[in-house]
């Protein structure tokens, strides 16, 4: 797997979790013993005593774990269909086994359908934020390192529109001044709040650490 594919595996996990609302640590291309990069989550909680939580909470945050998971070979397939993402997701697709083996019940229709269903999920997700993957697969070639602020700013870029020329308003009735329009930008109600408030600005370990507040 190149970098620019690890790159877009890892972003495809990042965006994912962004727009499922769930925290991560860092996202980074940094090679180590067992990976090519890799994104940090928070775990998903249990019960007491190592019990799954079968919660509607609980379920909720487990099926979004799964996304996440599948998100990442999701994208490096969309990138190259013809590459080998399955194998480069293979601790993804273990990380969805064991969580679905909590989640599925003992009738097999049933459980065939619910894992089509999530898949399905993850499939549109990536194929609706594909442009917000890219971007933060950028940043990561970038800076090789992203915190949430920096993910949340890959993303808010991919979305700021050039901004409009200001117009200028004929002269009303009461006086001669004339008005002029703000510079427009889209507003990105998500980039408001993923576990706290994100600095717009892109964040690396030497420099600034993770950039959240909250």
């Amino acid at each position: 797997m190149d970098e620019r594919n690890t790159a877009i595996h890892e972003a495809g996990h990042a965006v994912a979790a962004f727009y499922l609302h769930q925290r991560i640590r860092r996202a980074t291309i940094v090679p180590r013993a067992d990976s090519l990069g890799h994104v940090a989550h928070f775990p998903v909680k249990f019960a007491d005593q190592g019990l799954f939580d079968d919660s509607r909470r609980g379920i909720d945050r487990a099926e979004k774990r799964v996304v996440i998971l599948y998100a990442g070979p999701l994208a490096s397939r969309k990138l190259a269909p013809r590459s080998r993402w399955r194998r480069g997701g293979s601790w993804d697709f273990e990380g969805v086994r064991v969580l679905m083996s909590h989640l599925q019940g003992n009738d097999d229709k049933y459980n065939t359908l619910y894992a089509k269903l999530i898949w399905r999920r993850a499939e549109l997700l990536v194929e609706h934020r594909w442009k917000d993957i890219c971007a933060v697969a950028d940043a990561l070639l970038e800076h090789r390192t992203l915190y949430q602020a920096g993910i949340c700013a890959a993303i808010l870029r991919a979305h700021r529109a050039p901004p409009e020329r200001p117009k200028r308003s004929t002269a009303g009735a009461s006086g001669g001044r004339r008005k002029r329009t703000s510079l427009i930008f889209p507003r990105l109600t998500a980039l408001k709040r993923w576990g706290g408030s994100c600095h717009w600005r892109y964040s690396d370990e030497s420099r600034c650490g993770p950039a959240m507040q909250g």
